[in-house]
């Protein structure tokens, strides 16, 4: 079997500890349902993560969702022992991870309502590749939804001269370290030898050193990403529509991708739009043809029974807008104008842009930018529009209401990072008391000294050197004060730099800054959705 002489290397280097946004069961739900299948509710629900690595995308979904169930599967001793030292010290009793190869597995009787496969399919023998199909065939729920992620082209035809590249020099280096340390420096060392502007080639490993540089910064395991994506023995890319004719031969339908909004046909221009939806046979040839557009090279296909002819066709239905909920965290650098007429750019926090001018939309997203973190249904934000308008003397119809919630749908349909929408109620404290009490999958992460953990809104989210010392202190025993104290300690013990500037001053003066400082950060951790009731 091609990679089974490095199969091991996982044990050696473990993939890095991460979660995936896209793979939380509601988003997974609230997807679905736009594209014709009413999955389970988050709440309640059964999951299945097929290659789970350490666990660290199933155990915060655990740690939020206590009335649903949660299966991991991973080939990696190592992977599943951290996994189960994590559910043991976390405390959790709605979740399970096996060591076991899928190949043998036996889901006899087994029946989930979302199962995950990330970063699996692409690396992954060809029998193995079908067997993942099979299991989605064999135990998918008739609601349920699957989520497989792969390489695709046409994108990945550049990437794999670079992987060629890489491959050529690092192939007489047996330790996995040192192959995928002599990998990160080759790219360095051909990128400043090919500048950007010299070639096809040359800008696309520009572009691939930037991002190997981001991982770096952001504290990512480089050298495991290194190792296990690009080094791995088994890299296969695929054409969307090989992956959905696959699939298709067990019994399973395309339905979108987890990040549909990337390839939305409304974001090319209008002529070659209609052209491409002329020639296309279904929603998954479409998407074919905007991959050659955009030169796509990964994507996250979510997948269903094959069904009605709606399964697969974007849809707004009256019924989910009307228990639905909005959130949304964009802000703008002006003081807003609420009267219509005025232009006001509001952006996402990926840089997405959008304009308004209509009262009751830019209401709108002033009412979600306060209620941030958390989501409110459409019934409560009209409410609260109305009341914003109210107040600024300016009054509104049935069809601005109409207009207001069409505007949101396409703010949500051009990025989810302007609006998002969500089926669960996520519960969050926002505005924490004296004794704050942070997610347990977070508190467990910073314990192990990680500078990015997850939320409860399943994200992730970056840790300032003072939150790593302080959130797992924060379960809801302490007081303001005992963590006050603890950060003392922390200084006395020379954990925490003092500032020099306020080495003289007396004890109580520096009590003082201490207890400002963590009463900003508990603030930060509610508004970053940390903190839970």
């Amino acid at each position: 079997m091609p990679g089974e002489p490095r199969r091991n290397e996982y044990d050696r280097v473990p993939y890095p500890a991460m979660s995936i946004a896209y793979t939380h069961p509601d988003w997974m739900a609230v997807v679905a349902a736009l594209f014709g299948v009413d999955g389970a509710p988050a709440g309640a629900c059964r999951v299945l993560e097929l290659g789970c690595g350490s666990g660290m995308n199933l155990i915060p979904m655990a740690s939020g969702l206590p009335g649903s169930t949660f299966l991991g599967i991973d080939y990696t001793r190592r992977h599943i022992e951290e996994a189960d030292a994590a559910v043991a010290e976390i405390g959790l009793a709605n979740i399970r991870f096996a060591h076991a190869d899928i190949l043998s597995y036996d889901f006899s009787g087994r029946e989930f309502d979302y199962i995950v496969c990330h970063g699996v399919y692409s690396w992954v023998p060809e029998a193995v590749r079908e067997r993942v199909l099979a299991i989605f065939e064999e135990c998918l729920a008739p609601d349920g939804v699957a989520y497989l992620s792969y390489n695709t082209y046409p994108g990945w035809h550049s990437r794999r001269a670079i992987r060629d590249a890489l491959l050529f020099h690092t192939r007489h280096i047996d330790d996995p370290v040192a192959r995928a340390e002599a990998a990160v420096e080759f790219v360095q060392l051909l990128s400043d030898a090919m500048p950007a502007d010299s070639s096809t080639f040359g800008f696309h490993l520009h572009n691939y050193r930037v991002g190997l540089e981001e991982r770096r910064q952001r504290g990512s395991e480089r050298l495991a990403f290194m190792l296990h994506d690009e080094l791995n023995d088994v890299n296969e890319p695929f054409y969307l529509h090989e992956v959905v004719e696959a699939a298709a031969r067990h019994g399973l339908a395309y339905l979108a991708d987890s990040e549909f909004q990337a390839s939305m046909p409304g974001k090319l221009p209008p002529v070659p739009a209609e052209q491409f939806a002329a020639a296309s046979n279904s929603p998954a040839e479409l998407q074919q043809y905007i991959d050659f557009v955009q030169d796509r090279a990964f994507r996250r296909s979510l997948f269903a029974r094959a069904g009605p002819a709606s399964r697969g066709q974007l849809a707004l239905r009256g019924d989910l807008l009307g228990h639905v909920r909005l959130r949304s965290g964009v802000a703008t650098r002006m003081e807003v104008p609420l009267e219509a007429g005025v232009p006001v750019a509001f952006a996402g926090v990926d840089g997405g842009m959008i304009t308004l001018d209509q009262p009751a939309t830019k209401a709108a997203f002033l009412c979600l930018a306060d209620a941030h973190p958390r989501s409110i249904t459409l019934d409560e934000l009209l409410e609260r529009v109305v009341a914003k308008l109210e107040a600024a003397g300016i009054a509104i119809g049935p069809e601005d209401g109409q207009r207001m919630a069409s505007d949101l749908m396409k703010a949500f349909l051009y990025s989810a990072r302007l609006v998002t929408l969500q089926l669960h109620d996520f519960q969050l404290d926002v505005s924490p008391g004296d004794r704050p009490r942070a997610s347990r999958s977070a508190r467990y992460a910073a314990g192990k000294g990680r500078t990015e953990v997850t939320n409860l809104l399943h994200e992730s989210v970056p840790l300032d050197p003072m939150s790593v010392f302080l959130l797992p202190l924060a379960d809801g025993t302490r007081t303001r004060a005992d963590i006050a104290d603890a950060i003392e300690e922390m200084v006395a013990q020379g954990k925490i730099t003092p500032d020099p500037s306020k080495i003289a001053m007396d004890h109580s003066v520096i009590r003082a800054t201490v207890e400002t400082q963590l009463d900003q950060t508990i603030a930060a951790w509610g508004r970053m959705a940390l903190l839970e009731p």
